[in-house]
């Protein structure tokens, strides 16, 4: 079952890293990874349609072996740009910020934002 909320992706760079591709829900910071044609797959997060092409996706790249070979080398060239320094700047820097930007509780106290995301509330540390 594919994760809707991951905040960066690291388990898609770390596949990436092994040559894998992927086929991830258009969420999070997975979107920003993935780019559908090249190092695997995007699909909506709608309840069936998005699950039945999410399948289509994976069983497209199992079958397709030079597909699979190709975006596998293009996934690895890409994770080969990445560090833990730059993935956790662009978190910081970028997806925090946008998190931010959704949508902010006002209630800014002492450098911490408390941030209501979805129900769910954060405590960002500013700098």
């Amino acid at each position: 079952m594919p994760s809707d909320s991951e905040t960066l992706g690291f388990v898609v760079l770390e596949s990436f890293a092994s040559g894998v591709p992927v086929v991830g829900v258009a969420a999070g910071g997975v979107q920003d990874l993935i780019e559908t044609g090249v190092t695997g797959h995007l699909v909506t997060n709608d309840d069936s349609d998005g699950m039945q092409q999410f399948s289509l996706e994976v069983k497209g790249l199992i079958e397709d072996k030079q597909r699979r070979i190709e975006y596998g080398q293009n996934a690895r060239k890409f994770a080969e740009l990445w560090s833990w320094e730059t993935a956790t700047s662009k978190l910081r820097n970028q997806q925090y910020k946008k998190a931010i930007s959704n949508k902010v509780c006002d209630c800014l106290v002492r450098g911490l934002i408390c941030s209501c995301l979805g129900g769910y509330y954060s405590i960002l540390l500013l700098h």
